[in-house]
């Protein structure tokens, strides 16, 4: 299976922007990435929030997400973040 480029920061805030739209919309419409990225990545972010591993994602996403530079909502569980 070919891998797909590392996320930019634009594509993660975009993400999490979006908590509302399925994985299917978000790959078939702004995003353009597979939507078992979209989920996979989705995944790790709810883990994140848990205190769980979250190895999958990058310094850079791990900082949006750290620096709460904005209020983001998570996109399973739909918690504040």
């Amino acid at each position: 299976m070919k891998r797909e480029s590392e996320w930019s920061s634009d594509e993660f805030r975009l993400l999490l922007s979006n908590p509302e739209l399925t994985d299917m919309q978000l790959s078939d419409g702004q995003l353009g990435r597979a939507a078992a990225a979209i989920n996979w990545v989705r995944s790790a972010v709810h883990d994140f929030h848990l205190g769980r591993e979250q190895s999958i994602l990058s310094a850079a996403m791990r900082g949006i997400l750290s620096t709460r530079e904005q209020k983001w909502i998570c996109p399973l569980c739909r918690k504040s973040l």
